[in-house]
């Protein structure tokens, strides 16, 4: 009996062994390979060395224009984002309202509620994009604004991409200055019923997640 149990007691320690040697072992990006070239967003090809030795592809979009760019950027964390977004609002005779977009979305085809957004242009300072959108996406003149995020990733197993989150103090000039492929309704909602309008409205989730974030650290 005493021998079972240390044929036992030996099993688990070598199992407790293999267990925690495996536990050190980390995945490893062994090169990357730009699949694609365009001009705002590509394909990137990335192989992996997993924790028990085998490799495996993985593909991902990155809006890095070189795999040199890319390989810098996974070095370490960088606090200038690829994109701002921006919760903007406005005060109206004692009352706050929040101003939402309503924009066709490619990728799903439909329009969708969500907050001004865009990138930031090389060497463009991020709070100059986000203030630089406003005024394209809404006509907005900017009276104060505030970051509320770092730079982050709002999809790491699609995406590398970075985005930063603002709320703005606007005043609404009615001129937008839109693009070609930009199809933008504003749309005014008084902040006390800003979970009412969210109910049953398709919205970009981080915009979402900032208005409801507004809504609780504004209302009374």
């Amino acid at each position: 009996m005493i021998v079972n149990f240390y044929n036992h007691f030996s099993f688990y320690i070598v199992c407790g062994i293999i267990f925690l040697w495996g536990k050190g072992q980390i995945m490893k990006i062994l090169k990357v390979k730009k699949a694609t070239d365009y001009k705002y967003l590509n394909l990137y090809l990335a192989t992996l060395k997993l924790p028990n030795g085998k490799e495996k592809e993985y593909q991902f979009a990155s809006r890095n224009k070189t795999e040199k760019a890319l390989l810098n950027n996974m070095k370490k964390w960088t606090k200038k984002p690829d994109a701002v977004k921006i919760l903007p609002y406005t005060e109206e005779n004692g009352k706050i309202y929040v101003v939402f977009i309503r924009q066709f979305r490619p990728p799903i085809g439909r329009s969708v509620y969500e907050f001004p957004a865009g990138l930031v242009d090389e060497g463009e300072d991020y709070v100059v994009a986000a203030k630089r959108e406003l005024k394209e996406e809404i006509g907005a003149v900017v009276k104060s604004i505030k970051q509320v995020s770092n730079a982050g990733y709002p999809s790491t197993g699609l995406s590398n991409e970075s985005i930063a989150c603002f709320v703005a103090n606007v005043e609404l000039t009615g001129k937008q200055e839109l693009e070609d492929m930009e199809e933008i309704e504003i749309v005014k909602v008084e902040l006390k019923d800003v979970f009412k309008f969210l109910k049953d409205r398709e919205c970009c989730v981080i915009s979402e997640l900032l208005a409801k974030l507004f809504y609780y650290e504004n209302i009374k």
